[in-house]
Formats: C-alpha cells, sequence, structure tokens
C-alpha cells in the first residue's frame, strides 16, 4: 500500500519545483510593474555609465582604442600579424645576374620578373615595367569580369550559351575531346572551366561576347583594370609583369570578388593542365594556381612566352610572374621553369632557417 500511495502522490512532487517557478516570475513581474518607467530608465542608465567608467569599455574595446594608428584588420588580431620578413636583395642580385648571362648567350632577348613573399609582404622586381602581350594571360581578366558580373546577375554562371558554329579562330586545345562543339549549349561555369583550364580560345571568345551583350553590369575587362588601377596600354593589352601580378594579388586577397568567388578562380587556376614552366620549376605535387601565355605567330621573329600564379608553399605562399621574348619559345618556358626552382628553393631556404631559429630559442 505504501508504494502505491507513493506513486500517486509522484505527479504531485514532480510539478511543486515548476509551480515555484511560475510563482517567483509572477512576483517579479509585479514588481517591474509597479515601478515607474522612468526610474527604470534611470537605473539602466547609471548601471552602463558604471560598466564604461568602471573600466568595462577598456576591457571590450581595448584593441581598437589601443592601436588606433594600425590597420584596421589587424587591431583586434595581433596574434595573426605575419612575422617580419627581410627583403630578397640577395637572391633578387643573383637572380638578375643570372638573367643579364641569359640575354648575352642569346637565349632569350628579354625577360621581366615579379615576385612577392605572401605571408611577410617583401617583394622585388627586375624589369618589372616593360611591357608584353599577354596573349593567353588576357583568360584571367575575362574570368574575373564574369564571376564579378556574376555577383549582380543571379544564375549567370548556370545560363547556357549556346556555340552557333565552327570556330573560325586558333583552336589551341591540346585534348580534342574538351573543344567546343557546334550547336551544343554550355553554361557559363562550363565555359570558365575550359577558358581556365584548358586554354581555350573558343569558350574566351563567348565569353568575352557574353560581357558585351551585358553592358548594363557594367562589368567588362577594360573595368576590372580600370578599378583595379592597372595600367594596360591601348595597343594589343600590352602590359608589365608587375601589373598583371595585381590580378593574382587581388584573387588572393579575396577583395575585388567574394571570398568564395576569390577561391573558386584560384581554384580554376590551380587544375590548368599545363604543367611545364613555372609548375615544373617546383617539386611535384606543390600547388600552383597559374596562367601560362604563349604569343607565337608565323612571321614574327620574335616569340613570347609567360606564366605568372601563386606557388603555394606550406605556410609560405608566394607570388611569381615572369614574362620573356625570344627567338624560341622553348628557350623563353625552360628559362622560366629556371627562375621558378630558384625562387622555390630561396623561399624553402627562409623556411628552413626560420624553424632552426625557432628551435634555438626554445
Amino acid at each position: 500500500m505504501e508504494a502505491v500511495g507513493t506513486v500517486r502522490h509522484l505527479p504531485f512532487l514532480l510539478f511543486r519545483p515548476r509551480r515555484r517557478i511560475i510563482a517567483v516570475n509572477l512576483r517579479i513581474r509585479s514588481f517591474f510593474a509597479g515601478l515607474d518607467p522612468s526610474f527604470v530608465s534611470v537605473v539602466a542608465v547609471a548601471l552602463i555609465a558604471g560598466y564604461f567608467l568602471g573600466g568595462g569599455w577598456r576591457n571590450f574595446n581595448h584593441c581598437a582604442t589601443r592601436f588606433t594608428l594600425l590597420n584596421p584588420l589587424i587591431q583586434c588580431n595581433l596574434d595573426k600579424i605575419p612575422p617580419f620578413t627581410p627583403e630578397y636583395e640577395e637572391f633578387e642580385s643573383s637572380l638578375s645576374e643570372w638573367i643579364d648571362t641569359q640575354k648575352a648567350n642569346g637565349v632569350i632577348s628579354e625577360g621581366s620578373v615579379y615576385f612577392r613573399d605572401l605571408t611577410g609582404g617583401p617583394w622585388f622586381g627586375i624589369r618589372e615595367n616593360a611591357e608584353f602581350i599577354p596573349a593567353s594571360l588576357f583568360k584571367v581578366p575575362v574570368m574575373i569580369a564574369v564571376l564579378r558580373a556574376s555577383q549582380d546577375v543571379p544564375g549567370l554562371l548556370a545560363q547556357q550559351v549556346i556555340m552557333s558554329g565552327a570556330y573560325a579562330g586558333l583552336e589551341n586545345v591540346e585534348r580534342p575531346e574538351e573543344s567546343l562543339q557546334p550547336g551544343k549549349a554550355y553554361t557559363v561555369d562550363q565555359l570558365l572551366d575550359k577558358m581556365i583550364m584548358y586554354s581555350d580560345n573558343a569558350s574566351a571568345d563567348m565569353l568575352k561576347n557574353l560581357l558585351s551583350s551585358m553592358d548594363q553590369t557594367g562589368q567588362s575587362v577594360e573595368t576590372i583594370y580600370e578599378q583595379l588601377g592597372m595600367k594596360v596600354a591601348a595597343n594589343e593589352h600590352r602590359l608589365s609583369v608587375k601589373t598583371y601580378a595585381t590580378l593574382f594579388r587581388m584573387l588572393f586577397g579575396g577583395r575585388y570578388l567574394t571570398p568564395a568567388l576569390s577561391q573558386k578562380a584560384l581554384d580554376l587556376l590551380s587544375k590548368s593542365i599545363y604543367t611545364d614552366a613555372l609548375v615544373a620549376g617546383v617539386p611535384a605535387g606543390t600547388l600552383v594556381a597559374h596562367k601560362f601565355g604563349i604569343r607565337d605567330v608565323p612571321g614574327e621573329p620574335l616569340k613570347q612566352f609567360h606564366d605568372c600564379g601563386i606557388v603555394y608553399y606550406p605556410g609560405r605562399p608566394y607570388l611569381l610572374c615572369v614574362m620573356t621574348r625570344g627567338s624560341d619559345t622553348k628557350n623563353g618556358i625552360a628559362f622560366i621553369r629556371e627562375v621558378s626552382r630558384r625562387a622555390y628553393e630561396q623561399v624553402d631556404a627562409r623556411v628552413k632557417t626560420d624553424r632552426e631559429t625557432l628551435f634555438d630559442m626554445e
């Protein structure tokens, strides 16, 4: 019988705390309901003022007030400031001497280099303002213009474009199965893939035509140059290696495009099937987001070959752009391959030295 009585009273015991809570809430509500609203406001203001006068504001926003002259992006992220990196003066000097030797030996007639450590910030250029014809390097600003337009036109990347007829330009896709087929529809996203991964000229032309038909968005390759402050000569869009490197710095910083679209662009560039020049100069498996360009027109005595991109050395990514001009594109490719090898070797040595220094300090 005792057990039955216990079970019968169990519901009452379970709900008793809930009744007490409800009763307390009702008392609190009745207390505040009886107060003058102006009195409540005064008390609230006094509490807030006491918090700030008592030092709460300093604790809440100390970084913004203590470091007012620093970059706003690091005022409250001091632990994320990249370590100081010395200049690459010795590397610049030795590389410049080697380039002069290559020119004197007739390997190339002109060579320009732009290097930037993307972690610490130091950079240098060797004839970085000399102008070249970008050739297929031009496809990167086309990609950026399309992605920028997609920010304003929802669904643009999924929009379909029909390849109306046979391509009349230079067919340059090494894999025939990746060439555009007349009469077939492709999404803008697919055209971007083919233009960057396979350096397809037909895809590039279709995307440029698409941009021309979308004047209302205000996005074009020329707009990209203007907004980024890039100086590009009107004659065949000649530009310098330093100017072109701006595009990769912008993508790496994730500022001009949204971070998601910047990531998309760099991911596409890292999937390029071209693996000579910059890529061949670094250890196998190293991620390189890059674009190459070749200018080899029959009858023109000087050929041009360029390669520009970000080499993702673990924890120490760097930007390397090289442009060349000479009688043989094979020499230009070999030249860039060697510059890439030397740059990787330099960064690798610095990283190992930094690690040894940290080990000694410990």
